[in-house]
């Protein structure tokens, strides 16, 4: 029988009745009677289990008190636990990242994105067998129902009775271990790192995080200004996806290592399963003879020269513009820039020899 019962505090270690005040049961649990699509069916992968975590949950549930409270006035860390609550955010700016970077072709963008949904279906399939395994309470429900009632400390600088105490983010109708989110997290940090390794020969990608003032949901107000969080590796961003979940008092501790250790190798192994679709070919690229640069206006950027070749003032094509700049000495096309008024392209350059003419070159590429 798929073990569903609804957690009730009288029965130590079964799922919760509520959170958030509205009544749940484990949502679907026959989810996890289902084969990977990537990776391997076998025991090495497939036939892998969590460990009881043999929880301390009255010591879980102080620590989880602690973490929660300890955001207040902290605009940075609640801006990062929301974002990394919402997954679909989360693998739009891994992709976002690469499209600039590495100037996707529709068909890599396709493939690529392939690889993300196999990987998480996978992920998410083996962390709810184990989740409806080990039927592991939330933090909510203990609190609500086992925890003798007092005021604990909260995220806002107030107190709240333990008796109505939630986690920053509300949590969804299914069992505590392990993390989900830390197991999705890590099949993207894994599937994206294999490929920048092997398409592009980067050692990693590194990922910036714009948080605009204001900006978040559950915690109107804040951040209290925009800041950019720089994630240098994409192991960065894996800890701080799984590090964010006990911030906001969603998960108690061994839930994220659980689940990182339960899917790991399994981004590699989606990576393989998408070449392997392909017939073992490296993944799509933009053929070099047509990579001419991209269209679109140029911006006005520190380090940026347009100029316009003599008697050509139209190109088809950013190759047609490519081949048109070449009759200006030391410099390549890039792009050309739409002249929305009069609805012409103009031929125009960008400098390739910055550092003889002098000019500091900008980071930032116009599209």
């Amino acid at each position: 029988p798929i073990p569903c019962v609804p957690w009730q505090s009288q029965t130590s270690g079964q799922y919760q009745r509520r959170v958030h005040g509205y009544a749940q049961d484990h949502v679907t649990p026959q989810v996890y009677n289902q084969k990977p699509y990537g990776v391997p069916d076998t025991d090495e992968f497939w036939g892998r289990e969590t460990p009881d975590p043999e929880y301390d949950l009255d010591a879980e549930m102080e620590l989880a008190y602690q973490r929660v409270a300890s955001l207040d006035g902290d605009g940075r860390r609640i801006a990062i636990a929301e974002r990394m609550d919402n997954k679909v955010q989360v693998f739009a700016n891994i992709l976002n990242h690469l499209v600039k970077k590495y100037s996707f072709s529709m068909e890599m963008l396709f493939w690529v994105c392939v690889g993300y949904i196999v990987a998480e279906h996978d992920a998410v399939v083996i962390t709810w067998r184990e989740k409806v395994r080990h039927s592991l309470v939330r933090p909510t429900s203990y609190s609500k129902h086992v925890v003798e009632e007092k005021n604990v400390p909260f995220w806002d600088g107030t107190e709240i009775s333990t008796k109505l105490w939630t986690p920053f983010i509300r949590v969804m109708p299914h069992a505590e271990y392990p993390s989900g989110s830390a197991a999705i997290c890590t099949v993207a940090y894994e599937y994206t790192q294999r490929l920048v390794q092997d398409v592009y020969g980067d050692d990693d990608l590194t990922t910036l995080w714009t948080y605009k003032a204001g900006s978040t949901k559950w915690a109107k107000g804040f951040p209290e200004e925009d800041f950019v969080e720089t994630l240098d590796t994409l192991k960065d961003l894996q800890q701080q996806c799984g590090q964010s979940r006990l911030w906001g008092g969603m998960h108690f501790t061994a839930s994220i290592e659980a689940a990182e250790t339960l899917v790991a190798g399994y981004g590699e192994a989606v990576y393989d399963y998408t070449v392997d679709i392909l017939g073992g070919d490296k993944m799509p690229q933009i053929p070099t003879e047509q990579d001419c640069g991209m269209i679109g206006r140029l911006q006005k950027v520190e380090g940026m020269k347009t100029e316009k070749p003599a008697g050509k003032r139209k190109a088809s094509s950013a190759c047609d513009c490519k081949t048109m700049c070449q009759t200006l000495e030391g410099f390549t096309a890039k792009a050309f820039t739409t002249d929305v008024k009069k609805g012409k392209r103009d031929a125009s350059a960008f400098p390739s020899l910055v550092a003889s003419r002098g000019i500091k070159r900008s980071p930032t590429q116009p599209t």
